[in-house]
């Protein structure tokens, strides 16, 4: 695989991801968060299970523990963002989230030993500015809250989660990957939910459907994506490229649910793309050199 089809299978991540949150927003309007998690890792474990049990089965104990804490970090990740919901206004919960585009580059240094450009970092401010105006977020009303500090801790642990795949990808084969980091995921998601939420047990045929459409394709196929596609690029740009889920999720709520957005929220989404673009300019042009 070449490094411009590693690419486009991560902007392909972000669009699976993305076009999931009108699906997602209606199922939370039935079932609490941690909940739905579990149902959606823990279906889209079972069908992973099913379709390659025999790579899995094949992997070996020592690679699979080094894959559990790329798990542990997505799965905690997801759970921190959930507890900062409930303190946290969502607008304010995506850009502190956003923030793992800046932790990238400083785990990345650490962990990989990845030095990062000037014209990378130059990428990162703008796709967080750009970020920053697709959330609409007004800065005049920011509280910081015990909520803040635990969505901070979630975009700590998925900057963590995206060099664990860089680090982890060249030993465990890609679909065992996937699988343990959603069979973690679900653990988690479920002892969580038993723990901080009253669990519901009605739901209806369109929820149920909803949960199966992002197990396969949000859950399986996005997190396969990632695990295959990750280690043929740099984890800064497959940040960058992840990312683009959320003006994809602007795009799809136009067309599907006919959500409106302000100019300056479309501005954002400009300023993402060119910080994605800037990025891979700067890939080529260090290539060239």
């Amino acid at each position: 695989m070449t490094r411009l089809h590693a690419n486009i299978g991560l902007l392909a991540v972000g669009f699976l991801w993305g076009t999931t949150f009108v699906v997602m927003k209606d199922a939370l309007a039935e079932l609490p968060p941690m909940q739905l998690l579990f149902y959606r890792f823990s279906l889209a474990s079972l069908l992973l299970f099913f379709m390659f049990r025999r790579k899995i089965k094949a992997s070996s104990s020592k690679k699979i523990t080094k894959g559990i804490w790329v798990g542990l970090a997505l799965g905690l990740g997801y759970i921190t963002q959930t507890i900062g919901l409930q303190t946290t206004p969502s607008g304010q919960t995506a850009v502190i989230t956003g923030l793992n585009l800046v932790f990238l580059p400083f785990l990345s240094f650490s962990i990989l030993g990845q030095k990062m450009n000037r014209f990378h970092f130059i990428s990162i401010l703008i796709s967080f500015f750009g970020f920053c105006l697709l959330t609409g977020i007004d800065f005049e009303e920011w509280k910081w809250t015990i909520g803040s500090g635990w969505v901070l801790l979630c975009a700590f642990l998925f900057a963590l989660q995206i060099i664990g795949v860089t680090q982890v990808s060249s030993e465990l084969e890609p679909w065992t990957l996937t699988f343990i980091q959603i069979l973690v995921t679900a653990l988690l998601s479920g002892v969580g939910s038993l723990i901080y939420e009253q669990w519901v047990w009605d739901m209806t045929a369109r929820t149920s459907a909803g949960i199966l459409g992002t197990a396969l394709f949000a859950t399986v196929m996005a997190l396969a994506l990632q695990s295959h596609c990750q280690k043929y690029t740099d984890p800064l740009i497959a940040g960058l490229l992840m990312g683009s889920e959320y003006f994809f999720a602007v795009i799809f709520g136009v067309i599907v649910a006919n959500e409106s957005y302000h100019w300056i929220q479309w501005s954002g989404v400009i300023f993402m793309v060119a910080a994605m673009l800037l990025s891979e300019w700067a890939t080529q042009r260090k290539a060239m050199m």
